[in-house]
């Protein structure tokens, strides 16, 4: 009974959400929404592609902005709305995502993250709060009032508000994971940046 329960909330869950969204490309046999309104901003699908390590999809990501753009230094200085999405692919150990978070600001700091040590072990908390595994989205929305606020949906609960990270300069750090000079993956930076 306790099985049926969760089903049925998350067959109702999933059908409010898709009557509420249009979709414009499917990725790894997911649908990408053209929109993603949260906080009462309503965002537009810039870009979306595939994070691969060695041959394996891990998740697919989607940058979301007020207007599209395809030049990073501007996305990365906008003092405006944005967020990336980060839909998991595959069942990832929590143990794991220290290292993860680590790795990737290092590529985007040029390997000084001192600074940010304290937000960057903020993000690491937040993302531990949650079971990675297929089909979990993280949602890391930026907004100029609030700061880099993580919201989750897993298939049965949708925007689920774990932590806020405040500063603009960490902002910026952050989209550079993806929209830097030395990002994550290269093919993917040009599928967020629609370039590809």
């Amino acid at each position: 009974m306790k099985n049926f329960f969760y089903i049925l909330t998350a067959i109702i869950l999933n059908l409010f959400y898709f009557s509420h969204n249009s979709y414009s490309i499917t990725i790894a046999g997911l649908n990408i929404s053209e929109n993603l309104i949260i906080e009462k901003e309503t965002l537009c699908l810039n870009g979306a592609g595939l994070r691969r390590i060695l041959g394996i999809k891990i998740y697919t990501g989607a940058l979301y902005l007020k207007e599209k753009s395809n030049n990073p230094e501007q996305i990365i200085n906008s003092n405006k709305p944005m967020a990336i999405k980060l839909v998991w692919l595959r069942r990832i150990p929590i143990q794991k995502m220290p290292k993860v978070w680590i790795d990737s600001f290092k590529l985007a700091t040029n390997g000084n993250i001192t600074p940010f040590q304290d937000k960057i072990d903020k993000i690491i908390q937040f993302t531990k709060q949650e079971k990675i595994k297929k089909y979990v989205s993280f949602n890391f929305v930026y907004l100029p009032d609030k700061g880099l606020i993580l919201f989750v949906d897993t298939p049965i609960r949708l925007n689920k508000k774990i932590g806020i990270v405040q500063g603009f300069d960490f902002k910026k750090t952050f989209f550079k994971i993806w929209l830097g000079n030395n990002p994550c993956q290269v093919s993917l930076k040009n599928k967020l940046l629609g370039l590809d």
